[in-house]
């Protein structure tokens, strides 16, 4: 299990997050992960063993706020070839987000993030880089999502859908 702290509140130093008597290296420090803060609802997680009554009530990043994480994680390992795989999955995960979650939600969301002091600067990153790894056919983000799912679905169809939902959530997300 990684630990992960959002970066404007994981304390000076590079990378370790510090968390009084835990120290600084029990969790990481993310970039990018700031939006959980700011936009999260609480859902209760229950034993997938039949019969176990155990649950627990966490609180769970909203969809914008996964989305800005997403495409930090993205920009992130654009350089490093090792994790090209994790990569398409994260670009396929954008893409779930934006056929799962309706545009004007998500839009409202993203303005939330943008308005507020502990998510705006990551958010603001984030939608740069979005329109550019998913503006187009040929960016990044669209090219992977499109690896992702080849042999399973059109190609052509998986590129001009994750174009056309990226551009439609710029344009109420912009307002």
């Amino acid at each position: 299990v990684d630990l992960l702290v959002p970066e404007a509140v994981g304390g000076p130093g590079r990378r370790g997050a510090r968390l009084g008597g835990h120290g600084n290296r029990a969790a990481m420090k993310v970039r990018g992960l700031e939006g959980a803060l700011v936009s999260n609802t609480t859902r209760t997680v229950r034993s997938l063993v039949p019969g176990d009554v155990r649950f627990c009530d966490l609180k769970v990043a909203g969809p914008a706020a996964l989305l800005v994480a997403k495409v930090h994680k993205i920009a992130e390992r654009l350089h490093e070839s090792s994790r090209q795989r994790a990569m398409d999955k994260d670009a396929f995960d954008i893409f779930r987000l934006l056929r799962a979650v309706d545009t004007h939600v998500m839009a409202c969301e993203i303005r939330l993030l943008r308005s507020h002091g502990v998510s705006s600067t990551v958010t603001h990153e984030a939608l740069s880089v979005f329109h550019d790894l998913f503006g187009l056919p040929s960016g990044v983000g669209t090219v992977l999502v499109v690896r992702h799912v080849a042999g399973i679905e059109d190609a052509g169809l998986i590129a001009a859908s994750s174009v056309a939902l990226s551009q439609d959530l710029l344009d109420e997300a912009l307002q």
